[in-house]
């Protein structure tokens, strides 16, 4: 082969690797659009001041998470009343809290940021999830006017419907919801996942942005490709050398 050719594939290789390192990014699970119904009277028509509400996914990339969130429709603000997110972990058969992803939301829409429909923080430390895990993105407070949550049979969703996002194959939505008619807010998230119901579709109430972690493999093929690029320029001006002499 001959040499030129030789570096095009190299440079080739090297800029392919660097780009596959440097591709993962923060990306938004569960998405709200703006102006999707959201069900806003099934806890008190049963009763409830509120609930707990939750659905399941899969980790098959371990990466972080660096916000929660929660629907909040059309980006209205919470009122009077405050709405929390966490996400939890399946141990064997007990799920528990991952720590450092609570947070809890209140006040006008001008207390918070949000994407869409979709009132988002930023955690103080981004946390890991494992690949192989199964975890929940988990709301409480739901179930009211300011804090409605979503569906797939009630209320009809209409035209608009929120849409999961794998993040590139990174997670794997369950399809598994539960919930937890606690009666009144729960805010530390305690009693979650429902012991009133389970169900096999999803609801969306709660949400995080994810950022995979590339793999070793990645890593291992951008440092190949560094070294490519090092090959190339010491090749270049060795060239440039041998002519001027």
């Amino acid at each position: 082969m001959r040499t030129s050719n030789s570096m095009r594939i190299i440079g080739g290789v090297a800029v392919a690797a660097l780009l596959m390192a440097a591709q993962a990014q923060a990306t938004i699970a569960w998405n709200m659009p703006i102006g999707l119904a959201g069900n806003d009277n099934y806890a008190s028509a049963h009763g409830y001041a509120s609930y707990d509400v939750g659905n399941e996914f899969k980790v098959n990339t371990a990466g972080y998470v660096n916000e929660v969130g929660v629907f909040n429709l059309n980006d209205q603000g919470f009122g009077s009343g405050s709405e929390v997110v966490a996400i939890f972990q399946l141990n064997g058969s007990t799920w528990s809290q991952v720590s450092g992803t609570l947070h809890t939301f209140s006040g006008p829409a001008s207390a918070n940021t949000y994407v869409n429909s979709e009132a988002m923080f930023t955690l103080t430390t981004p946390v890991k999830l494992n690949a192989g895990g199964t975890y929940a993105i988990v709301a409480g407070g739901g179930g009211t006017t300011a804090n409605p949550y979503w569906n797939s049979t009630q209320p009809s969703p209409g035209t608009k419907t929120p849409t999961w996002n794998s993040v590139g194959g990174a997670l794997s939505q369950l399809n598994t919801a539960a919930w937890y008619l606690g009666g009144s807010p729960d805010p530390n998230l305690t009693k979650w996942p429902g012991v009133s119901g389970v169900y096999t579709f999803p609801y969306g109430a709660g949400t995080f942005d994810f950022t995979p972690v590339p793999e070793v493999a990645a890593f291992g093929a951008a440092g190949v490709g560094l070294l490519g690029l090092v090959y190339i320029v010491r090749y270049a001006r060795l060239r440039r050398t041998m002519k001027l002499a």
